[in-house]
């Protein structure tokens, strides 16, 4: 047994030779040096075999056991030396531990066969460790054996968990990836919008001088580029280095039976390991959360490597407590990125609001200065015009004195003057005797002197003043005039205001001030700090939370508490007291040691990715921009696709290359549209409708497509029209790692649908627009018809012509519209709906998915869902078949009513014959299109499954 494991040994000690000399990988390597040092102690042991014998035989005769008589007494006894010969039974009894561990290595690398790598050998330890039969003296080396072996492992993972990079010489890790991963020069920067938003939220947080707002912050009303835009508002991530163009991609080993089974230490875990590479690797190039990704990286360095299992309560603990700080740490710093990003947000909508503002006020004060400029023109032209009217008025009354006095006449000119002498004289004889009488009063009033009473006393100027109006304390009323008395008052008020108290109409409002010992109390219960213990799972108190009404209970010994553990319990012991080196059970430390790591580094990575693609790159901008423009939802902008498209179809260049690939003999050919025409049909689309002016619909492309359909024509009286074009939306990367290929083919067929509704719809109204002048010129040649029976007859078939027709155009348009509700209200209703319900938390808005995996599945169902609300699903195909037969019966109706001018249209009998033609056709197909709409029904897996057969 032992020459095997010899044997085996020697054909896996090369490191990748040829032959039989191949290492298997690091796990298998190592295992092979886990087993030769155990045969090395072995044979170690088995050398110091006759010490041991002797010293178990005198330790015998020294307790006088009766086995120890036989034993033989010759002169080395004296000497002490008793390791003259091992009798068989002696060896057997000191052998029978090193027999059961080669038995036990034997079972590991040799039975039934030999293991083909390290990841079999793992297997075989892990089921000899669950089992409960083993013999426990083997324990040890089984446990030795599983550390050994799962530590190259168990350093890959920690390696790709934390800094997503793969150390993998001998090709074994369970993740692969492509040559250019893990890139330094694939990072991104900051996009100028963003790191402009974060210069100004720095400048006005420093205090400098007023920010400076950029000009493009100014509303234009032109289209703005998307560069310009914030990642959050749909403009890109960040600006890409040189290196930015390099594939990085990652997925699960494909040749490997691992995808059948899982790993044994795993145990299912490898799409989360997948996930949480894949995830720290977008957190590494993106600008915003770089800091993070840093801080992972050095995790390891700063709590130490986890490279080996614990298989004791003492291993296991410390095991536990490093892993739960670790896990504090990084949610703390996921926060932390969480928080910048959201504060750069808030940051942009302040900035937007200032500039707002700012605008507001210019043009306020624009406004004001043109009201200051007109009221300074308006007063100084009334001023002026005050002035010109004065002096008209002026000159108008002397003009009309001077004929006045020309009138009167010399003698009537002295009798104004002797008046006027006469009037003047009068005045001052008149103010003469006013002076006078004024001097004479002040003289009168002068010369008079003041009476005084002998009975008052005589006051000294120098005594004070003395209110005599003030009573005695016998009663009567004070006057409070004199300044003695006024201080008394002052005095007897203080007093009893400081007598008073708090509530009894005392009007010192700081006497009621609470206790400071209240406030303080609260401020130790913030909701800052518990909200900081919620999210980052650190308790910011030092002293612990303890309930004053919940009992007492004794500490346990040696038991991982919840933080120690990063939120993992283990079960408790029915012992009171557990050993530091009592043995864990193996499903414990590997749920401890493995599956807690992976779990607890996939979450916190999952979080902070889903958060930044959700919340701060423009996810769900993105989303409703492709719900607008590649589903159509902008129905001005899917109207005017179809009229360019129709347009371009229509024109000279593309009927003379159908005419001469049909002179050639070309079968099939339909035409086509190229690239350039397909970019003036999208400018003019945008430019003429409501999107004019959104920078995302720039995003928007349209290229030429090859249709599915050989047979298809590009023309605007087919209903494949639309299938030479292919509407797509542009994205950067990382966004672009959500909306994969699939999730793009389905978009681009649900949008072809849609635009082929669209393109029947836009028919049948010039359809009827003909219809209708065609009544109108019929109404108005009245006058000029021929009358008689004749006249007559001809009125009466226009008439029934005329109301065929417009009966024919009206069923033609509700079916149009019945098909386009349908589509349209699962598409742009009930497909949104479910993609916001599976994004967002109903109450809390808070990111629903819980990875990026998960996110993209998300959206990937939205297309989905929009592809199958187009019915074109496989279980939908003879429903869409009938549906596209009749539109393109609405299609032939509209060039049935091309064929003839108005003035003829009602006495055109070939043209009557094609519709009636075009109305049989038309009847039999929804005939058969009624019957497969009511199957539809009846299928609960298709489109309209569930429904009512009489409302399909």
């Amino acid at each position: 047994m032992r020459a095997e494991l010899e044997s085996f040994l020697a054909r896996r000690s090369g490191f990748g030779g040829h032959g039989e000399c191949t290492g298997g990988g690091l796990a298998l390597q190592a295992a092979s040096e886990a087993v030769r040092g155990v045969l090395r102690s072995q044979t170690a042991a088995i050398h110091s075999l006759p010490a041991a014998a002797a010293a178990r035989r005198a330790a015998e005769r020294a307790a006088g056991a009766p086995l120890s008589a036989p034993y033989r007494r010759d002169e080395k006894e004296e000497t002490g030396d008793d390791s003259s010969g091992v009798t068989l039974l002696e060896a057997v009894a000191h052998t029978r531990r090193l027999r059961s561990q080669l038995a036990s290595l034997h079972r590991l690398c040799l039975h039934p066969e030999e293991p083909a790598d390290g990841v079999e050998f793992i297997a075989r330890l892990v089921d000899a460790l669950s089992a409960g039969g083993v013999n426990p003296a083997a324990r040890p080396l089984l446990r030795y054996l599983a550390a050994a072996t799962s530590r190259p492992l168990l350093a890959q993972l920690e390696c790709w968990l934390h800094r997503a990079d793969v150390d993998d010489p001998h090709d074994e890790f369970i993740v692969c990836t492509a040559p250019g991963w893990g890139s330094a020069a694939a990072g991104l920067e900051y996009s100028p919008a963003e790191a402009g938003v974060m210069e100004w939220s720095e400048a006005r947080s420093s205090g400098a001088a007023r920010a400076r707002l950029e000009e493009e912050e100014e509303e234009t009303d032109g289209p703005v580029d998307p560069a310009r835009l914030p990642p959050w508002e749909g403009g890109p991530p960040g600006r890409a280095g040189a290196g930015h163009g390099a594939a990085e991609a990652a997925w699960l080993r494909d040749d490997d039976s691992r995808l059948s089974a899982p790993h044994p230490l795993l145990g299912g875990l490898e799409r989360k390991v997948l996930a949480t590479g894949v995830q720290l690797r977008v957190l590494q190039r993106l600008p915003q959360t770089q800091a993070f990704a840093v801080r992972m990286s050095a995790s390891v360095d700063d709590h130490g490597p986890n490279t080996s299992l614990a298989f004791t309560a003492a291993e296991l603990a410390a095991y536990s407590s490093r892993r739960g700080k670790t896990t504090r740490s990084l949610r703390a710093a996921a926060e932390e990125c969480v928080s910048a990003m959201a504060s750069t947000r808030d940051a942009a909508a302040a900035r937007t609001e200032a500039a707002r503002r700012a605008r507001r006020a210019a043009a306020i004060a624009r406004k004001l200065e043109r009201e200051s400029a007109v009221a300074e023109a308006r007063e100084e032209l009334l001023s002026g015009f005050a002035d010109r009217m004065a002096e008209l008025v002026a000159r108008h009354e002397r003009l009309r004195w001077q004929r006045k006095r020309r009138a009167l006449g010399e003698r009537r000119a002295e009798e104004l003057e002797s008046r006027t002498k006469r009037d003047e004289r009068m005045v001052r004889e008149e103010l003469a005797k006013e002076l006078a009488a004024r001097r004479g009063g002040e003289e009168g009033v002068a010369s008079k002197e003041p009476i005084v009473d002998p009975k008052e006393p005589i006051l000294d100027p120098k005594d004070p003043i003395v209110d005599t109006s003030i009573a005695s304390t016998d009663g009567g009323f004070e006057r409070y005039d004199s300044p003695a008395a006024r201080r008394a008052a002052l005095d007897a008020g203080d007093a009893g205001d400081a007598g008073s108290t708090p509530g009894t109409g005392a009007t010192n409002y700081f006497d009621d001030v609470a206790d400071e010992s209240f406030i303080t109390a609260a401020s130790d219960s913030s909701p800052v700090r518990n909200l900081a213990a919620d999210l980052t799972g650190v308790n910011l108190d030092d002293s612990a939370i303890v309930d004053e009404d919940a009992p007492e209970e004794p500490p346990a010994v040696d038991e991982p508490k919840a933080e120690d553990t990063g939120g993992t319990s283990f079960e408790p012991s029915t012992s009171p007291a557990r050993g530091d080196g009592l043995e864990v059970p193996f499903p414990v430390v590997l749920r401890e040691c493995v599956e807690a790591v992976v779990t607890d580094r996939h979450d916190v990575v999952s979080r902070l990715v889903v958060a930044a693609m959700l919340d701060h790159l423009g996810v769900e901008a993105h989303l409703g921009a492709v719900g607008r423009y590649v589903l159509c939802g902008a129905g001005d902008f899917a109207t005017a696709l179809v009229q360019g498209l129709e347009a371009t179809s229509s024109s000279s260049a593309a009927l003379a290359a159908r005419a001469r690939a049909s002179r050639m003999g070309v079968a099939g050919y339909g035409g086509g549209v190229g690239a350039g025409e397909l970019r003036t049909v999208l400018d003019v689309a945008v430019r003429e409708t409501s999107v004019f002016g959104d920078p995302l619909a720039q995003r928007f492309e349209l290229a030429p497509a090859a249709p599915p359909d050989p047979d298809a024509v590009f023309s605007e009286h087919s209903l494949g029209m639309v299938d030479f074009v292919r509407g797509s939306y542009r994205l950067e990367w990382p966004v672009a790692l959500l909306l994969p290929d699939v999730a793009r083919t389905r978009l681009a067929a649900a949008q072809r649908s849609i635009l082929r509704v669209r393109h029947a719809r836009i028919a049948l109204q010039e359809a009827h627009d003909r219809v209708h002048e065609a009544g109108h010129v019929d109404a108005s040649s009245l006058a000029t018809r021929e009358g008689g029976e004749r006249g007559r007859a001809g009125r009466a078939l226009a008439l029934r012509r005329l109301r065929r027709l417009s009966l024919l155009s009206s069923e033609f348009r509700h079916f149009a519209s019945a098909v386009e509700s349908q589509v349209g209200g699962a598409v742009h209703g009930a497909a949104p709906a479910a993609l916001h319900a599976a994004l967002r938390r109903a109450g809390t808005r808070e990111p629903k998915p819980s990875d990026l995996y998960q996110l993209r599945d998300v959206i990937v169902a939205y297309a989905t869902d929009a592809h199958d609300a187009c019915l074109l699903s496989a279980r939908d195909a003879p429903l869409r078949s009938s549906v596209d037969e009749a539109l393109q019966l609405a299609l032939d109706f509209r060039a049935a009513m091309r064929r003839s001018p108005p003035d003829r249209l009602l006495s055109d009998g070939g043209v009557y014959a094609a519709v009636q033609a075009i109305h049989a056709r038309f009847k039999a197909t929804t005939g058969a299109l009624c019957g497969r709409l009511r199957e539809a029904a009846a299928d609960p897996g298709g489109a309209l499954g569930g429904g009512a057969p009489g409302r399909a």
